[in-house]
């Protein structure tokens, strides 16, 4: 629940993304968000089990969120 609110912000920016035409950018970062996902999985799931796959997930939709917010910063007036 509490990768929730990331993830509900982050749809909302994918949308503003999409209609700017930056498909690329979108599949670069969450094939880099799964890639991050599945390392820390590794990492922490055998020793943490389920706490450290739901702990993961909200870095990585975090990651996910703050990437686009400095990315829609970066590009917002050049737009």
């Amino acid at each position: 629940a509490t990768s929730l609110p990331f993830f509900f912000l982050t749809g909302i920016l994918q949308w503003h993304f999409l209609i700017k035409g930056k498909v690329k950018f979108l599949a670069s970062l969450y094939l880099f968000a799964l890639l991050t996902n599945i390392f820390l999985n590794f990492i922490f799931v055998p020793k943490h089990s389920y706490n450290a796959a739901a702990l993961t997930t909200v870095i990585s939709e975090a990651l996910v969120f703050f990437v686009m917010i400095w990315y829609f910063r970066q590009t917002k007036d050049k737009d």
